[in-house]
């Protein structure tokens, strides 16, 4: 594990914290899907909920999400201003007690020592004389640009690296994708979490089939099967047409689908080796 960044903050009104970036180094999961999780938890906090859950006492409780998760930006190896969050101690309280096992109780013993560092300078800060203060908070600021540039030099390695193997990434065969397809939207899915998010993989990509090809695939094939009932096709051969079988048949949507479904598999990490399986 890379050394983890923590900020002090006794010139500004932030508690102690550590970003969200390091949170998920320390629970091994991919930051993108630690900020889904900090944002799922912040709409429980304001009111919101899963689907179709009771929200009746959405308003019995008020939590402040500010003072668990405070919204923040960083700098990717582009320059570019990408999302991050402030994680405060009763952030990662939150956090510990969504995870189960391993990966629970190891967070939990980082986090906490984490802080307890955070504390332990704090209160060595306050025995200083004003100047020695603020020398003692220049070098802080300093590690802390030195060791974000370190971070920025590894993320711009790995897009590098990502960048070099782009002409093999998942290079899906235009005659035999329909195979093909289903072992790299697995993969996507295990990326995401687990397998139970294959549904969700499918969901998006023929969402933005819809939108980047001006019309609907679900309004398509029920076309398709009322063509086939007038024909007189059978009634098991009509329920067994599907999506997949629209977009098979024409060959500006299958162009569209497998550039959706490369697309994905780049923005979760999937690699060519994944993709032919293991």
């Amino acid at each position: 594990m890379n050394s983890l960044s923590t900020c002090i903050n006794q010139n500004t009104n932030l508690p102690p914290h550590i970003d969200s970036r390091d949170v998920a180094e320390m629970t091994e999961k991919e930051h993108a899907h630690i900020m889904r999780d900090i944002r799922t938890y912040i709409g429980y906090m304001t009111g919101g909920g899963e689907p179709g859950e009771d929200q009746s006492n959405s308003g019995s409780i008020f939590l402040d999400p500010q003072d668990f998760f405070i919204e923040a930006t960083f700098k990717d190896s582009y320059g570019r201003d990408q999302a991050m969050y402030l994680c405060t101690k009763m952030g990662c309280e939150f956090i510990a007690h969504k995870l189960t096992g391993r990966k629970g109780a190891l967070f939990t013993a980082a986090y906490v020592r984490r802080f307890n560092q955070m504390e332990q300078t704090l209160t060595d800060y306050s025995n200083l004389s004003t100047q020695l203060q603020q020398a003692a908070l220049m070098l802080q600021v300093m590690a802390n640009v030195e060791m974000e540039q370190k971070r920025q030099g590894e993320a711009l390695a790995a897009v590098n690296s990502r960048l070099d193997n782009i002409g093999d990434l998942i290079a899906l065969n235009p005659t035999q994708w329909r195979k093909e397809v289903p072992h790299v939207i697995s993969k996507i899915a295990q990326r995401m979490g687990g397998p139970e998010h294959i549904r969700d993989v499918y969901e998006e990509a023929y969402k933005l089939l819809d939108e980047r090809a001006g019309s609907s695939v679900q309004t398509r094939l029920t076309n398709l099967r009322q063509r086939m009932a007038l024909e007189g096709v059978c009634k098991s051969k009509i329920d067994r047409k599907t999506k997949v079988d629209v977009i098979a048949a024409d060959k500006r949507l299958t162009e569209i689908f497998l550039s959706i479904i490369k697309e994905l598999a780049i923005r979760e990490g999937v690699t060519l080796d994944e993709s032919e399986g293991e």
